[in-house]
């Protein structure tokens, strides 16, 4: 019946291409818009339904209320209307299918499942909002954009909810395995009952299979009386956390389910962030490690400026407070009085570089002034040969030995 379609011009705009559903009561086509160029999907009533006028126009006035929820996790409604016999809505086409074709292939990981949950319940709550139940959701009315992002659709046999309560007539159940039990018990549905779709949508994303299986039947007597199997049970990759999540929203009792579609998108987001305890530990351990590392970066700054073997000449001496030493007797050579120091049991020869003991306290050490190193400086140029002989008869070396000698 739908390939009867192919080629078709709705509304002297929407062209007809392919067929990408086929539903109980519609069937969803690709078009193509021609006033404005783009890929559209447009849903049209089965004749059978299209011929009824009170359905005709329920359909048409239900697609202007949808038109107005605009929210990124509902897809869009481009259109309505009705054209020689055919009744239609013109959708937004999403290109990468639903979540039941590609569970066809594949469960989704508990992160996706997660994901799709929150996205479908912020939409669902916009629409309760505006006073819509959605009375489908399911794994086929959840589709993808091109990166992903999952989106409800299928608000053409969603029923508005009056001021006093009660869901106006209809002629849509909802799908045996998706509906919830009030429903099935002939009450009215709610947004309770949109709640609990969506819990044993998730809860088939997440292990591959609803939690009732048999003919419609026994589905929705199992509905009524019986209690799903925990999701990990199915699947142990699934936290329990989520379990429980999920469970609660698949409460017999309406009354023992999420208090709105918000409340349970909040919850599944709460699994998402990190335990206010757990960041707080974080925080702080964090904090306490920066500390310790700039303590130590500290540390090991005054240990370089306490301790001096050699002196970067760039850096200089200048700013650096010098503890009083005591000074060899004897001169260095080559020049009158170079400084040098000798503490607790160190002895340091500034213009020979010759560590003469090894230090043992780093409290006091021989720092060398910066009108010393031009001095140096000056040295450098004399003969090779004559600094390397004067070095190796270092008279300050054997004199400062024999005071170090004296003062033990």
């Amino acid at each position: 019946m739908a390939q009867e379609y192919h080629g078709r011009l709705i509304e002297g705009r929407y062209l007809l291409i392919g067929t990408i559903g086929e539903g109980g009561m519609a069937d969803v086509y690709m078009a193509l818009d021609q006033r404005l160029q783009r890929v559209v999907a447009v849903k049209l009533l089965k004749p059978g339904y299209a011929a009824n006028p009170d359905m005709r126009e329920r359909f048409v006035q239900e697609g202007r209320v949808i038109a107005r929820l605009t929210h990124p996790h509902i897809v869009a409604l481009y259109d309505t209307g009705y054209d020689t016999g055919d009744c239609y809505h013109v959708i937004e086409y999403l290109p990468r299918g639903s979540a039941r074709e590609l569970l066809n292939s594949r469960r989704f990981e508990p992160d996706a499942v997660i994901e799709i949950g929150i996205a479908i319940g912020r939409g669902l709550a916009a629409a309760h909002r505006r006073q819509l139940v959605h009375r489908d959701v399911k794994p086929a009315n959840i589709l993808f954009t091109q990166d992903g992002m999952p989106k409800l659709a299928d608000f053409g046999i969603a029923r508005r909810i009056d001021q006093s309560g009660r869901t106006l007539t209809g002629v849509i159940l909802g799908t045996p395995d998706y509906v919830a039990p009030e429903v099935i018990n002939g009450r009215p549905a709610t947004a309770a009952s949109d709640i609990y779709g969506l819990g044993v949508t998730l809860y088939t994303l997440a292990t591959g299979q609803p939690p009732f299986s048999g003919d419609d039947d026994t589905v929705l007597i199992k509905h009524l009386s019986e209690i799903p199997k925990p999701p990990s049970v199915l699947m142990p990759d699934i936290p329990p956390q989520l379990d429980a999540l999920i469970l609660r929203a698949l409460a017999k009792d309406p009354t023992n389910r999420y208090p709105s579609a918000d409340a349970f998108a909040d919850a599944l987001l709460a699994l998402k962030a990190p335990q206010p305890l757990l960041r707080s530990c974080l925080l702080l351990h964090t904090f306490v490690l920066i500390v310790l590392a700039i303590m130590l970066v500290l540390a090991l700054v005054q240990l370089n400026r306490s301790v001096v073997l050699r002196v970067n000449p760039a850096a200089g001496a200048a700013g650096v407070q010098v503890q009083p030493a005591k000074r060899s007797a004897a001169p260095c050579p080559d020049e009158p009085d170079p400084p040098r120091a000798v503490s607790g049991g160190t002895l340091y020869c500034v213009a020979t570089e010759t560590l003469l003991l090894r230090i043992d306290r780093v409290s006091s050490a021989c720092l060398i002034p910066g009108d010393y190193l031009e001095r140096r400086r000056r040295m450098s140029r004399y003969d090779a040969g004559r600094t390397a002989l004067s070095r190796a008869r270092d008279p300050c070396a054997a004199g400062a030995a024999r005071n170090l000698y004296r003062r033990r």
